[in-house]
């Protein structure tokens, strides 16, 4: 098995920024765009490691969609994670484009204090993460993140209920908890005459991720299925020929709540990744 890769990340910003004396236009005296709240806490166990990663962040923002927000902080997987996935046996082309941060836009990356990520029982260990600073990207664009990379202090145990703490901060004190799905391991990944054949091996639905970054842009495919999909060249067509990142997952939500959001979600993804090259095919597949 290929060593796993990380989540499909956006490149970068694309930026629109005006110059030169203002201009009265049709949009001048418009309202503001409203300013919104959003949590996303999402631990992820990939198959071949012992413990759980962890990314968080808290979200106010004014003028970019929920997705956009995501997209620019490079987790474009996550959101469409968070999002839902396909009915079982159906596929979805999915994509992430970089967000257009004018002048009047704002992403505000907010502190909900110290987070605590408590493993279920008889699991006795906490995770505790404080704020960290994300990278300048963008005047329009700073704050605080939260994230560990698969820590000996968080373990794995498939259906454990992991619970999630804040002490508050910007964003008040809140609580919240999520199941763990069962682990899902990558067993083949082979193409025919018809399109791209994936299993693996484990009961229960799964979603499959196929992505690559396409400039400042993400693209993909997504599609559901029980220890297999078949995904024809027709829909791959979108990737093209080539090195393409491919995850295997199990996905489990909660809500999150919490004085200063609108609204949250708590994501657990169990997972098994690798990298595949297309062929041709993806690139002419079916021609019209």
């Amino acid at each position: 098995m290929n060593p796993p890769l990380p989540l499909a990340a956006v490149a970068a910003l694309a930026v629109s920024a005006c110059s030169g004396p203002e201009v009265e236009g049709p949009d001048a005296g418009a309202p503001a765009p409203a300013e919104r709240g959003y949590g996303l806490v999402v631990l992820s166990h990939d198959f071949d490691e012992t413990g759980v990663q962890v990314n968080g962040q808290f979200v106010r923002s004014r003028g970019p969609s929920r997705a956009e927000v995501l997209h620019a902080l490079a987790l474009p997987e996550h959101a469409w994670l968070a999002s839902g996935a396909p009915a079982p046996g159906e596929c979805r082309p999915v994509g992430a484009h970089a967000a257009t941060l004018d002048r009047d836009a704002a992403i505000e990356l907010l502190s909900a204090g110290e987070l605590r990520i408590a493993p279920p029982e008889p699991l006795d260990s906490t995770l505790r993460l404080a704020p960290r600073e994300f990278p300048y990207v963008h005047f329009a664009m700073a704050g605080v993140v939260y994230d560990a990379d698969a820590p000996q202090e968080l373990p794995y145990l498939a259906g454990g209920r992991y619970r999630i703490e804040a002490q508050g901060d910007a964003v008040g004190a809140f609580a919240g908890e999520v199941r763990a799905p069962a682990a899902v391991q990558l067993l083949a990944v082979e193409a025919d005459a018809t399109g791209l054949n994936v299993e693996w091996e484990g009961a229960g639905p799964a979603v499959v991720t196929l992505s690559r970054d396409v400039g400042s842009r993400t693209v993909g495919v997504q599609c559901t299925g029980e220890r297999r999909v078949q995904i024809s060249w027709r829909a791959l067509r979108v990737l093209g020929p080539g090195a393409t990142q491919l995850s295997v997952a199990r996905v489990t939500n909660g809500p999150l709540r919490a004085p200063g959001l609108d609204d949250g979600d708590v994501v657990f993804v169990a997972r098994d990744t690798a990298e595949v090259r297309l062929p041709e095919a993806a690139g002419a597949a079916e021609a019209e």
